[in-house]
């Protein structure tokens, strides 16, 4: 016996011969708060849709609860969807919007369902909408309630497609902050698929990144941001330069790599079996300085381009080479005039490589 709440086993989707996805390895724990992030059409909706039981998978297993689910109805897995487009009737109210699954599986009385649907409604905090219709709602409100129909059937999974996309940004975080209180008060498994890095990176315990129906890294968020194990991560999550680049020396768990014979970067490894490779620097890990610095690391000069101001930091668009442009984020603000000369320098700490 296993403590996984769902497991997937070499979980693949074919359609029309094209393979959509291929080896699904999963395992989530009960209490978990997982995204699934990836572009469009990398297969992370077909996923859910597989979980839920709204399709059904050409091979592989799932496993909910270690019992065997992969052939069964959607209406008898204790497993409940949010859709992206929040799905509710229109005709009903919010109050019997919540109550249709309860009154569906009839399994309450009356007074039972009243009291369960207000306590949801306590929940997501709209304990006096339950009269209102779904059109008489903002955006973040039918979300929620959305949401309250989803729970109130004590699901062992709740998932979550696309939650966030259809919001603006100040209800966006505020329905951030409302996921996690939710996760957090019913201790419940949450699945979530999304496209926004931002919103897995903030919300979720561990990313599942897929890409083209593939499993490329499945980590915590810390992890995969700062040990991306594939060059598709490294670019698609946060703002990285890549570049490629020349092994030079390999000494004492330094590797050199050299740009056009005549900039180098020293780059912390374990070891090296690559001659040409790409490098990786995030944005925010380049820091730029006025003077030379014997005491700063991998000390190259630069141009500046361009400075745009962003509010709360600077992006720089830096010339170090005449095929070399590199992008820093200066959380200063400060602004340098186009052809400025200035110093960057990167920890060795900080920049990752993988072969071409």
């Amino acid at each position: 016996m296993t403590n996984f709440v769902i497991e997937t086993v070499n979980l693949c989707k074919y359609y029309q011969n094209s393979l959509t996805l291929n080896n699904i390895n999963l395992q989530i724990k009960p209490g978990e708060f997982i995204s699934i992030l990836g572009p469009s059409g990398s297969g992370k909706t077909t996923l859910l849709r597989i979980l839920a039981g709204l399709e059904y998978a050409c091979q592989g297993q799932i496993l909910l609860d270690n019992k065997d689910i992969t052939k069964l109805e959607p209406y008898k897995r204790p497993v409940n969807m949010v859709f992206q487009n929040y799905a509710l009737f229109p005709h009903m109210n919010v109050f019997e919007n919540i109550a249709f699954g309860l009154k569906i599986a009839k399994k309450n009385n009356k007074l039972k369902i009243k009291e369960t649907v207000h306590n949801a409604l306590n929940l997501v905090k709209l304990s006096n909408f339950d009269n209102r219709y779904p059109n008489q709602l903002s955006g973040g409100q039918q979300q929620r309630v959305a949401i309250a129909r989803a729970i109130v059937n004590e699901p062992l999974v709740l998932l979550l497609d696309e939650p966030l996309s259809a919001l603006d940004q100040q209800i966006r975080d505020e329905m951030k902050d409302e996921l996690i209180y939710l996760q957090k008060q019913l201790n419940m498994t949450f699945i979530m698929v999304t496209h926004d890095q931002s919103d897995a990176l903030s919300l979720s315990k561990r990313i599942a990144v897929i890409n083209n129906g593939n499993l490329e890294q499945f980590a915590n968020a810390r992890e995969i941001y700062n040990e991306p194990k594939t060059k598709f991560i490294a670019k698609f999550i946060g703002n990285t330069n890549l570049f490629s680049a020349t092994t030079k020396n390999f000494n004492n768990g330094i590797l050199t790599v050299s740009y056009n014979s005549d900039i180098c970067f020293d780059i912390k490894r374990n070891e090296c079996n690559d001659t040409s490779l790409t490098v990786c620097i995030r944005f925010e890990k380049i820091k730029i300085t006025k003077e030379a610095s014997d005491h700063l690391p991998n000390l190259i000069k630069a141009v500046v381009v361009q400075s745009q101001y962003q509010g709360n930091y600077t992006v720089h668009l830096l010339k170090v080479a005449d095929n070399l442009m590199l992008k820093s984020i200066d959380n200063t603000c400060s602004i340098y005039e186009p052809e400025t000369q200035v110093w960057l320098s990167v920890n060795p700490d900080d920049i990752f490589t993988f072969g071409n």
